[in-house]
């Protein structure tokens, strides 16, 4: 209901809610994170793809204009959170959110990958390898579709990010 909701809500509404849920989470303690970011993945996963799309979409763009600061806090605990949940939600969740950027306009898929990558440049190394395992495991059991769809958008969105800090 809450995400239904927040589809219909104009794009102020989504950034200030969306922000207010980030930095709110932020100061939450470690199993309040994993327990609302393990429920969160969970509801999401029975969504409809509809919604999936809506959600995430929204998500995206907000993250995007949010500052470093908050970029950093709310991706570090939903790596930290996700590295903490079972094989088969690590794999619901992430599986959700590539067929969802798949599905993503051209804008959006590098607003996000653009965000991820210079987020995780800043995380912890023991951040980084938990975060980028956990991809690599999951991107290894989709389906050769999937896979190509991911890592072509991201190898392109790379690509423009390169061109752009020359």
């Amino acid at each position: 209901m809450l995400v239904l909701c927040v589809a219909k809500m104009s794009a102020l509404v989504h950034r200030t809610f969306l922000t207010m849920l980030v930095l709110c989470v932020g100061k939450m303690s470690a199993l309040v994170h994993r327990t609302f970011l393990t429920q969160l993945v969970l509801c999401v996963a029975k969504m409809s793809a509809l919604v999936h799309r809506t959600f995430l979409t929204q998500l995206v763009l907000c993250v995007a204009k949010m500052s470093a600061l908050v970029h950093r806090t709310f991706l570090t605990q939903l790596v930290l959170c996700v590295a903490k949940m079972s094989a088969l939600v690590h794999r619901t969740f992430l599986t959700q959110l590539v067929l969802c950027v798949a599905k993503m306009s051209a804008l959006v898929h590098r607003t996000f990958l653009t965000i991820l990558v210079l987020c995780v440049a800043k995380m912890s190394a023991l951040v980084h390898r938990t975060f980028l395992t956990m991809l690599v495991l999951c991107v290894a059991k989709m389906s050769a579709l999937v896979h190509r769809t991911f890592l072509t958008q991201l190898v392109l969105c790379v690509a423009k990010m390169s061109a752009l800090a020359q």
